[in-house]
């Protein structure tokens, strides 16, 4: 059973995560962070420092299972969990974290694309980095101008999900249903300008020993 699908219809393209996923993945965060937390406070008597780490564990816990209602609530009368979609103004990316809020779950972010300089759907994201390699399948990568976003905080970056890529870009990644690469490249390229490259590719590299992008 898959966990994202595509539409397109009306001048759009939008990816969602099924709610089963969805949930699936909020609930066992839920879990873990609880699971945590009495771990740790369990360990408290050995060692104190423990109980405070426990407590945040447990704490994030039960704000994620207070959030969970308003989460369903919030995407109750959509096909599913926005994971990315892409307009003629642009495309708007939610990727693997699903921000919650009060309000549900957020709908991310939304670049223009004055601000984007391509966009690579690689069915194999390969990463090396000091002798480490580390593989994620299915992803689409946005690839931004560097100069708009260089001055953002460490916070900033962590919260909208945006990262550096060896050659100095800034990228920001999202997922994409198996095997659907060259059909989503199609719909994207009817909604991008021209000079926004579009890739669809088996395997893109960042070799952060060489500073490349391959």
């Amino acid at each position: 059973m898959r966990s994202f699908f595509v539409l397109a219809d009306d001048g759009e393209i939008a990816v969602y995560r099924t709610k089963w996923s969805a949930f699936l993945f909020i609930g066992l965060m839920t879990l873990g962070l609880l699971g945590f937390g009495i771990g740790f406070i369990a360990l408290s008597s050995k060692a104190p420092a423990f109980a405070w780490f426990g407590g945040i564990f447990f704490l994030a816990g039960l704000w994620f299972l207070f959030l969970l209602p308003r989460a369903m609530s919030s995407v109750a009368n959509k096909p599913g969990v926005l994971n990315w979609s892409a307009t003629k103004d642009g495309i708007r990316i939610c990727g693997a974290g699903m921000r919650l809020s009060t309000k549900g779950i957020e709908e991310g972010d939304f670049y223009p694309w004055s601000e984007v300089n391509k966009v690579v759907l690689a069915s194999k994201w390969h990463t090396i980095d000091s002798g480490e390699k580390n593989y994620t399948w299915n992803k689409v990568l946005l690839f931004l101008k560097p100069e708009r976003y260089t001055s953002d905080s460490l916070i900033e970056r962590s919260r909208h999900q945006r990262a550096n890529a060896p050659d100095g870009s800034i990228v920001v990644a999202a997922s994409f249903p198996k095997g659907e690469a060259q059909s989503i490249k199609v719909e994207l390229q009817q909604v991008c300008p021209s000079n926004v490259n579009v890739i669809a590719t088996d395997k893109i590299q960042f070799d952060w020993r060489t500073r490349v992008v391959l």
